[in-house]
């Protein structure tokens, strides 16, 4: 065997110094950086947002994310309008109002792709259509998930 692997062996010229294997160094190995890469921005440029999904109703749309942004724009203006429109009715005890404005919300979250702010309309729009009267809490899931969704719209404008 030793014969066989001789022969594959590189031919040390005359005179050369041979090394030994106590000579040979072996260097340590690369140090890792434990710390996660920074997070790159999406190569479509359609920013990753909290309690927004941008691509679904783009594709569906079929607007491009200038477009797009510019729609979310007008969303992150009439959202907390509506959400007030919203809280003043239920307030009143105004139930048929107030079931169009859940309505209102839930349309629009789900044109705009906030698919859990259409949801949570979605539970207290059907609330206040067969009078269950659990509106306070169904409400504040509402408002804290349209704060969440403003939040994001904040940081695109």
């Amino acid at each position: 065997m030793f014969g066989t692997i001789h022969k594959w062996l590189p031919k040390s010229e005359p005179g050369a110094e041979k090394t030994s294997v106590a000579q040979i160094v072996i260097p340590p190995p690369p140090t890792v950086d434990a710390s996660p890469p920074p997070l790159a921005a999406p190569a479509d440029g359609v920013p990753d947002l909290p309690g927004l999904d941008c691509r679904e109703p783009m594709k569906r749309l079929g607007f491009s994310w200038a477009s797009f942004k510019n729609m979310l724009g007008a969303f992150a203006e009439d959202l907390p309008g509506d959400c007030g429109n919203l809280r003043a009715s239920l307030e009143a005890k105004d139930w048929p109002t107030a079931f169009r404005h859940a309505h209102t919300i839930k349309g629009a979250a789900a044109t705009y792709g906030a698919a859990e702010l259409s949801a949570k309309a979605g539970i207290l729009e059907k609330a206040l259509k067969e009078l269950t009267g659990e509106y306070e809490t169904l409400y504040a899931e509402v408002q804290k998930e349209a704060d969440r969704v403003l939040k994001s719209l904040q940081e695109i404008s």
